[in-house]
Order: C-alpha cells, then sequence, then structure tokens
C-alpha cells in the first residue's frame, strides 16, 4: 500500500482512535462494520458452525426471515445428555469440519465417518450424540445430507468458526467432530489423530470449502464469523487461556485471509462484539456460552450493517 493511501484511510476513518472507543464504550461493545455487500428481508440463509450458529438461527427466526439449515428434530433420548427432541447435532467446529460439510453431498460414500464400537453406531460428523442403532444412525446422516442439498436455494451462508484444535479420522481422511476422548470411542484411538492447525492450515481448508460452496451455488456470497464461545479444554500442553487465545487469533487471521481473496466473501466481527462487551453482559455463569441479550446486540449490528432496508 502507498503511503498515501494509508494516509488517506486514516483520514477517513472515524474510528480509528482506540481512547476515543474506550472513552465511549458501553457496557455492550457497539461496533460498526462496513459490509462489502447488502441483504435484504428476502435473503434466504444458511448457517455453519457451533452452538453461536444457532443463537443466529433462533433469531433470523424471530425475524421471520428464510433460513435453510433446519436439520430434522432427533430423539432427546439419543443424545449425551437426554432432554426434549432437539437439534445441535449438526454442530461444526473447526474449519476441517466446515470443509468435510462442504463436500457432504457430492462425497463419493455417503455414509463415510460412521463407525461401530460393541453393537453400537457413531456419526464421526455429528456432534452431542451417543451410540445408536445403525438404522437411526443412516436416518440422522440421511437428513443431514438433504438439509445441506438445499444450499442451492441460497443466497449466504454465514459460517461460524469454533477452534483450531482438529480431530482427523485416518480410514476415512476425514475431519470430525469427534474424537478418541469420548470414552466410548476409545478402542478406535488408533484410527484418529490430532492437529492444531496453523493460519495456513485453516486459510487452505477454508478456501477449498469457499469453492466447494460455489460450485454448488455459482451465486452464494459467505460471511465468515468467528465464535466468541471459548475452547472448554484443550488437548495441548497449553495453559486453556493460552490455547484459546491461539486458537481464536488464528482464526481471526484466516477469515480475514479469505475475505480478502474473494468479493464475495466478508468478514463480520461477532467475536470483536462479544469480547469488548462487559463479561458478565457477555457471558453465562459457566464463562462459555454466550448471553441471550449480548447475542441479539451482535444481530441487531449485523442487521444494521448488512441490510439496505432496516
Amino acid at each position: 500500500m502507498e503511503t498515501q493511501t494509508a494516509l488517506t484511510a486514516a483520514r477517513k476513518n472515524k474510528h480509528r482512535s482506540m481512547v476515543k472507543y474506550v472513552s465511549n464504550k458501553e457496557s455492550y461493545a457497539n461496533l460498526v462494520h462496513s459490509p462489502k455487500f447488502s441483504l435484504s428481508e428476502d435473503t434466504a440463509f444458511f448457517t455453519i458452525g457451533s452452538c453461536f450458529a444457532r443463537n443466529i438461527e433462533n433469531y433470523l427466526n424471530k425475524k421471520k426471515i428464510s433460513y435453510f439449515s433446519q436439520v430434522p428434530y432427533v430423539k432427546g433420548e439419543y443424545f449425551k445428555v437426554p432432554g426434549p427432541d432437539r437439534t445441535g447435532y449438526q454442530n461444526v467446529y473447526t474449519p476441517g469440519s466446515v470443509l468435510e460439510m462442504s463436500k457432504l453431498i457430492s462425497h463419493p460414500d455417503p455414509f463415510h465417518s460412521i463407525v461401530e464400537v460393541k453393537g453400537l453406531y457413531y456419526d464421526l460428523l455429528t456432534h452431542g450424540l451417543k451410540g445408536i442403532s445403525k438404522e437411526d444412525t443412516i436416518s440422522i446422516r440421511e437428513g443431514l445430507i438433504e438439509t445441506y442439498s438445499r444450499l442451492s436455494k441460497v443466497d449466504v451462508i454465514i459460517i461460524t468458526l469454533g477452534y483450531n484444535e482438529a480431530w482427523r479420522f485416518k480410514p476415512a481422511n476425514s475431519w470430525v467432530n469427534q474424537s478418541p476422548g469420548e470414552p466410548n470411542l476409545r478402542p478406535l484411538a488408533e484410527d484418529f489423530d490430532f492437529h492444531i492447525l496453523d493460519v495456513n492450515d485453516v486459510t487452505d481448508m477454508l478456501v477449498q470449502a469457499t469453492e466447494n460452496f460455489r460450485a454448488i451455488n455459482k451465486e452464494i456470497k459467505i460471511i465468515y464469523t468467528v465464535s466468541p464461545v471459548p475452547l472448554s479444554a484443550t488437548f495441548s500442553e497449553k495453559h486453556i487461556v493460552v490455547a484459546n487465545q491461539f486458537s481464536k487469533s488464528t482464526l481471526r487471521c484466516a477469515a480475514e485471509n479469505l475475505a480478502s481473496q474473494f468479493d464475495f466473501v466478508d468478514y463480520f466481527p461477532s467475536y470483536e462484539i462479544i469480547v469488548n462487551t462487559e463479561y458478565k453482559k457477555a457471558f453465562k455463569e459457566d464463562g462459555i456460552h454466550v448471553q441471550a441479550e449480548a447475542v441479539e446486540n451482535v444481530m441487531n449490528i449485523f442487521f444494521d450493517s448488512y441490510f439496505s432496508e432496516k
């Protein structure tokens, strides 16, 4: 960048001073975002990611805005934590898992990464489900595939990146959402390997995923975000605070790389909005999940930024 370009950008940027930001800071962060493109209430969304992506869906539902990422409900008894019939098993947390989802409807083996242990079946691409029957496992995978087939009808994908500690299932060469950290999967431990992804790894995975999504729908736009939900625990030898900061920093830099490479890709600063909000207003008592009011603040900023018709 030429010197004059940088000086001009600085002169035009009303939000360049940290001193001014801190002096005007409120309990809920209210950042200004300049999007690459505009959306409307007719925009059809699809969300991919962790529980924060589910929060986005809830907000879209409240606003009566179409989204196509709804998966079929699964019996509550099929979850490791029993409860009502629900979704959430479709959560993906790592860039590798996002890449697997981008290949889901075109994969030559639609039922790869389903394993059997002691007569029970586990879909390694899903999250939170215990071992169940083969028939039910296949049925859940079929519902997941049907959901992703709707990408052809979608205008925008919002992809929320969770963390950079990733597990690969070697027999299928797939990035999975379950690991041998799960006691019931320990008999298969040698079939997994563990990776701490760096910026280059994540960027490469997201470029591939982005190209795969555009192959499904050549008009689709993508908004990357980084989940503010921290690592609950690390598989590395680092202190959890250090491991989490490295994880979020890696994902954030990679998301910026993607937004810089493609004119149809944008980055929205949901992570920055949450972590710059007063802690008790941002996070629940567990220090992991985000308060509903904080999510609403993020989504209000999102809509104010992207929607041409407020």
